[in-house]
């Protein structure tokens, strides 16, 4: 069995431990002229980097929050002062995939302020280890999900049911409008993955998705929605995501016996587009109309077989 990986990832967090700990030896002994302005305050600066980076992107209002919820404790302080321990314990009380969101976060931040002289530290928080979920939403649970969606308001409630009837990612979704669908297929031009995908649409979806227009262009984000939408419908928050719809979307319909290659196309997962010479050509054929069925069926399980 291969093992190769083992040695080098933990050869590299050894070697972030050791960044870590010079880094905040550094931060300690080693007075540095700045030559922008010293007494930069984080809350000016993040007022600055939210006007001249943040407010031109999609997501720049979710990495704003992200920043000010971290950063609040030291936002009277001057940037310069911060610390790699100031900015390790700012990000304690969380833990993988949200712990690196907001590392990443606040590396660019603090790049963005280097640029301009505010301070010289090169953030080296240690990045949180994710662990992998497999956690399931049951048939009901699902179900009264999507009977809670429309008190969320009509343009989310259409949203939220169709993440539901597709197992599509949000981000993929918020590309898709009417004009793109080709008959009774749904065509997202780019996706999380770097290709264009094609979701076959049961019945209850192609009149959700092509039937009626939409505004999820605006969408940036359901991380506001998703703690109410859950509430609504008696689902616990702390114990699933968003993300889970495409788990359990793609278990119930394994544990029903559909193709579960075919499930990975209609969930546009990388590994089924990778194959190569024949079984690229069958992969562009995208097996449509089997796809098809097992949309059919999946609105079988959610809506008939109770």
């Amino acid at each position: 069995m291969y093992t190769g990986s083992i040695p080098v990832l933990a050869s590299k967090q050894n070697d972030l431990q050791k960044q870590a700990l010079e880094a905040q030896r550094t931060d300690i002994a080693t007075p540095v002229h700045l030559s922008g302005d010293e007494s930069m305050r984080v809350r000016d600066a993040l007022e600055r980097y939210k006007t001249d980076h943040l407010d031109g992107l999609k997501n720049g209002r979710e990495r704003y929050l992200q920043l000010a919820r971290c950063l609040r404790k030291y936002q009277s302080k001057q940037v310069s002062e911060l610390s790699n321990a100031d900015l390790t314990d700012s990000v304690k009380r969380w833990s993988g995939g949200t712990r690196n969101r907001y590392r990443a976060a606040i590396t660019h931040f603090f790049t963005y302020c280097r640029s301009h002289d505010w301070t010289v530290l090169h953030p080296t928080i240690l990045p949180g280890k994710e662990q992998p979920r497999d956690v399931v939403l049951s048939l009901d649970q699902l179900r009264a999900l999507y009977n809670a969606a429309p008190y969320q308001g009509q343009e989310w409630s259409q949203f939220l049911q169709l993440l539901i009837l597709t197992g599509q990612r949000p981000s993929d979704l918020m590309r898709f409008c009417p004009s793109r669908a080709q008959g009774m297929d749904m065509y997202l031009p780019t996706s999380k993955n770097g290709t264009s995908h094609i979701v076959p649409l049961a019945d209850r979806a192609f009149v959700l998705g092509v039937m009626t227009p939409n505004r999820f262009a605006h969408f940036k984000t359901t991380a506001h929605v998703k703690k109410r939408w859950f509430q609504s419908a008696y689902v616990p928050t702390t114990q699933f995501r968003i993300q889970d719809i495409r788990r359990s979307f793609a278990t119930h319909l394994a544990e029903d016996g559909q193709d579960e290659n075919d499930i990975d196309r209609i969930l546009n997962h990388q590994a089924a587009s990778t194959a190569r010479g024949v079984q690229r050509t069958y992969n562009r054929a995208r097996r449509l109309t089997q796809r098809r069925a097992i949309m059919h069926r999946w609105e079988d399980l959610l809506f008939q077989d109770r």
